[in-house]
């Protein structure tokens, strides 16, 4: 009995050991066991912690891999899966009770803006930043541009225009939409190279609504939005300018874009109604039978024909 008792001390003792053996890093090399569940340890420490800090989405499936596979390793050598916390320390605060569920606590603020950072890093894609250095050519659906039929440069130095630009301005409008439709790069000098329009967000707001105001007092039949769009992209100096958030409504690139009417329209000017329409590079009023063979051609191709 003495000896069965003391056999039974030494068999515990043994599994003790074993099991403290199979989670310290010091002692890892001596049962195959711990030796894995320490090399994943590491990669969750390192590889993917660098991936979640980088804001990587795939990263979280590789942590549920790897933590589930820790887990059962420590299952089979009599380990609750409370054991595993010493494998999540490296590991962000939102995804230390589960690898895959970013953590709640409504008690805490703090916490909730980490939850909030901790979703942006993970789940929504970063939009590219677009742009454009200034003294480079303008590229259109990857080519050198340079004015045609379809497309006219504007270089207005900004942020105010004068008179006779917005009347140049609401005269290639009127001309694309009597044409074929057609693209205003305001910002663009004749050659094609990009040099920007000084204009700040509040400008280029103010530029936008001026916009709209020139169009609909100004040319007839009255041209909708859905005619028309505006966009604007930034022009830096270098390419690590795009970095400072300041320098991007510094210089900008203008477009806007014109659709094709279904009408034969005219554009207020000196007040005088001109029909112009676009022919090759140039914008020109349009006289007389001119005008007629338009009217005809618009009447020929409408949908009601």
């Amino acid at each position: 009995m003495e000896e069965e008792g003391q056999s039974l001390i030494k068999q515990r003792e043994t599994k003790k050991r074993s099991r403290r053996e199979i989670l310290d890093p010091n002692n890892a090399e001596r049962n195959s066991e711990g030796s894995e569940l320490m090399t994943l340890k590491q990669k969750l420490q390192r590889k993917i912690l660098d991936d979640y800090s980088t804001g990587n989405p795939e990263c979280l499936e590789v942590i549920r891999d790897l933590n589930n596979f820790c887990e059962s390793l420590l299952g089979s050598a009599g380990f609750s899966v409370g054991s595993r916390e010493n494998l999540n320390d490296a590991l962000p605060r939102s995804l230390k009770s589960d690898p895959c569920t970013v953590e709640k606590n409504p008690k805490s603020a703090s916490s909730k803006k980490e939850v909030a950072e901790d979703r942006t890093r993970t789940d929504t894609p970063k939009k590219k930043e677009q742009y454009v250095i200034r003294r480079s050519k303008l590229l259109i659906g990857g080519v050198e541009a340079e004015e045609n039929r379809f497309v006219e440069f504007k270089l207005y130095k900004g942020p105010v225009f004068s008179d006779p630009q917005w009347d140049e301005i609401i005269k290639t409008i009127c001309g694309f939409v009597n044409g074929e439709g057609g693209r205003i790069f305001i910002g663009v000098d004749d050659g094609g190279f990009v040099l920007g329009t000084e204009m700040g967000k509040k400008g280029y707001d103010e530029f936008k609504c001026k916009l709209t105001t020139q169009i609909i007092s100004r040319i007839s039949p009255k041209l909708d939005n859905s005619h028309y769009s505006i966009e604007s992209t930034p022009v830096y100096l270098h390419q690590e300018d795009w970095l400072n958030e300041g320098d991007r409504y510094k210089l900008l690139l203008i477009e806007i874009a014109v659709e094709k009417g279904q009408f034969v329209y005219f554009a207020t000017r000196n007040q005088e109604q001109i029909c112009f329409q676009r022919f090759d590079a140039s914008t020109r009023g349009l006289r007389g039978d001119q005008i007629n063979q338009l009217m005809m051609a618009r009447l020929k191709n409408s949908p009601s024909a």
